[in-house]
């Protein structure tokens, strides 16, 4: 029987989850040692995060996961979050191995799930706050042409753009090798004048 999000726990093994990704970025992974990560919710509004590990990938996994597809998820492990820059508050991360399968279902909801946040509540978050990625609205009033993104000296085939939300923030979003302005896999805010 399937479960929700917020029921996983590192006690149990065998697990069974709708869930529908909202992002998903290096997938499929471009190198042995890369892995996929992608940001899951669940029908009532639980994210959590997950990594597929090259290793990981097999015939019955798909390799054209898609943004915005609901899958039943199963057999996959659960551990403390290990990745960089959480994208969720969930207190577990899931990552997939080689038993894991993944199987398109219908829409469990229709809802986007943004957890958008204002301006001002970024600027005042407590530290705990600051640990997970929110998501912004705002009316772009201006944004920079694209860049290339150098990273340690080295093109690591990354781009980016600057733009501005009215009357509340700078932001920078990054990319990948097909990036476009719609593409934000990191978005990086600072306040701006209002002037």
């Amino acid at each position: 029987m399937a479960v929700l999000l917020s029921d996983l726990n590192r006690r149990k093994k065998k697990w069974l989850v709708f869930v529908k990704v909202l992002s998903i970025w290096n997938n499929p992974p471009k190198h042995p040692n890369d892995q996929t990560t992608m940001i899951l919710v669940d029908e009532t509004g639980q994210r959590i995060d997950a990594t597929v590990p090259t290793i990981a990938i097999k015939r019955n996994f798909p390799r054209e996961l898609r943004e915005g597809q609901w899958y039943l998820l199963s057999e996959f492990d659960v551990i403390p979050p290990s990745l960089p820059e959480r994208n969720s508050d969930h207190f577990y991360q899931i990552s997939c191995n080689r038993n894991t399968e993944v199987d398109p279902v219908r829409p469990k909801s229709q809802s986007e799930f943004f957890n958008c946040v204002d301006f001002f509540s970024i600027n005042n978050a407590s530290e705990e706050d600051k640990q997970y990625v929110v998501d912004v609205c705002g009316v772009v009033v201006s944004v920079s042409p694209v860049g290339k993104l150098l990273e340690g000296g080295s093109d690591m085939d990354s781009r980016y753009v600057t733009f501005t939300l009215k009357d509340t923030m700078k932001c920078y979003t990054q990319g990948d090798d097909e990036f476009t302005p719609s593409d934000d896999d990191d978005v990086f805010m600072e306040q701006v004048d209002s002037n």
